[in-house]
């Protein structure tokens, strides 16, 4: 496994969930990447929201990504024989760095022309970018789960 594996995952399942945490209270939420490649991978959100405030306070970020298994993904496993699979799970670790540059928000209105309709039409100041440009991950089997030696963690970049 390298970091591109990684990427091609949260491209191909860009819904992650994560947790923030509000005094003692944790809040699950998804975030959706919307760009991944060798610098990084990248969200946004609403600067308004609770999340961002959250993660400007604590940007550790902890997020996982899910592939399901289908019916017929069988797995024989030595300690319960063959059972259904129930997919992928990567999880990635690391701090979220929040992202101001013109360059990076062109990029992202391209691609998501309908945010900066919400601004001026040109820019929107109410969105934030975040990347996690390092870290670690690892993919997640229920294979791996029941083995000794379980998925390894993977350093990025």
């Amino acid at each position: 496994m390298n970091f591109q594996d990684c990427i091609d995952f949260v491209l191909k399942n860009p819904n992650g969930f994560t947790a923030t945490t509000e005094g003692d209270q944790p809040h699950v939420r998804p975030l959706t990447v919307w760009q991944a490649d060798g610098t990084g991978i990248y969200f946004f959100l609403p600067n308004f929201k609770q999340v961002y405030r959250q993660l400007r306070e604590n940007p550790k970020i902890e997020i996982a990504f899910h592939q399901p298994g289908t019916p017929t993904d069988l797995v024989t496993l030595p300690e319960l024989g063959t059972v259904p699979g129930i997919g992928t799970l990567l999880r990635i670790t690391g701090r979220f760095e929040f992202l101001e540059d013109t360059d990076t928000r062109e990029r992202l209105f391209e691609i998501h022309p309908w945010l900066k309709q919400l601004g001026d039409g040109t820019d929107n100041p109410m969105i934030a970018i975040l990347r996690i440009a390092e870290g670690e991950f690892s993919f997640w089997t229920l294979e791996n789960n029941f083995q000794s030696n379980p998925a390894p963690k993977i350093s990025f970049p």
